[in-house]
């Protein structure tokens, strides 16, 4: 029998993870509402989509859906900058790629364009290596930037070699601007980070983001803290507030509650997913078939390490 390893209060436990004979039909469900969502969605709706099936093989089906949709699109604001981003990701060839990756840099080098914030977030996402252009234009911008932007900045410096740009990515937690919070949160999930300080200041920040305050703001917070195990002793009272999200919070904190709770998913949790395939929100689908991937690619990986 396969099993997987599951930590909680700093215990580790195996749990079985039964490859049933469902989970090949739950697998197609989830790849057949996320190809729809591709056709049918609209703007960052399919964004994400295109992005989950990306991560699962589905690139070569991806790359012409968004080339109609910058045809559609060239010059709308924000969304044409997640479209080249999307082709940058699936681009057939190293040369398409570097077509669209200097596209996205063109537009973040422009300090009046209205996208830079997305451009920066864009050429993060790809990961790099930035060239000497990008990284000098970041730091100039970080002087007049404002909280949220500069978490960006401060990721696109940290993946040039720039540790200490961590430090105001960790202090953005606690920022008044509750989107420097939830971006700070977001790349410090990204990264991974295993900083212990960075992880006990992730551990204050999602307790004080207050419950009646912006949903997804909290979802991310509370979400990095349980993804990334910042606090052992907290992991059951943090999973508690994600699934209460699933359940009741609004699409966009259901999609942010989803990704941090899926790894430590496993075959017993596919049948509350699989009635969140048909919600009403295209987030909501959306993130239920990632998780439903999530799960079944794991499953058939055999054991694996999940929180």
């Amino acid at each position: 029998m396969k099993t997987s390893l599951f930590c909680l209060a700093g215990i580790l436990t195996v749990i079985p993870l039964v490859r049933a004979g469902t989970d090949a039909a739950d697998e197609a469900s989830a790849r057949r509402v996320l190809r729809e969502e591709l056709v049918t969605a609209q703007s960052w709706g399919k964004v994400h989509a295109a992005d989950v099936l990306a991560t699962y093989g589905e690139a070569a089906a991806v790359w012409p859906v968004f080339l109609r949709e910058l045809k559609l699109h060239p010059d709308e604001n924000q969304y044409r900058v997640g479209i080249h981003r999307v082709l940058a990701r699936t681009a057939p060839t190293s040369a398409e790629r570097a077509a669209e990756v200097a596209w996205i840099v063109r537009v973040f080098l422009d300090p009046t364009s209205r996208d830079r914030p997305h451009a920066i977030e864009a050429l993060c996402k790809l990961g790099g290596p930035h060239d000497v252009a990008v990284i000098s234009a970041a730091r100039r911008w970080r002087a007049h930037a404002t909280d949220a932007d500069e978490v960006f900045i401060s990721w696109l410096l940290w993946q040039s070699g720039d540790v200490s740009a961590r430090d105001f990515v960790v202090s953005a937690l606690h920022s008044s601007e509750a989107p420097a919070r939830l971006r700070a949160a977001y790349v410090l999930r990204m990264i991974g980070t295993k900083n212990p300080a960075a992880l006990a200041a992730l551990v204050r920040a999602a307790d004080l983001e207050p419950a009646g305050g912006d949903p997804t703001t909290r979802a991310m917070l509370v979400g990095a803290a349980y993804q990334l195990q910042a606090s052992p002793a907290q992991l059951v009272g943090w999973r508690e507030i994600l699934e209460k999200m699933v359940a009741e919070g609004p699409p966009l904190a259901t999609y942010d509650a989803l990704q941090a709770l899926m790894p430590s998913y496993g075959s017993a949790n596919l049948a509350r997913l699989r009635p969140l395939l048909a919600a009403p929100a295209g987030d909501v689908r959306i993130a239920a078939a990632w998780a439903i991937l999530d799960i079944t690619t794991r499953a058939s990986a055999g054991p694996t390490t999940s929180r």
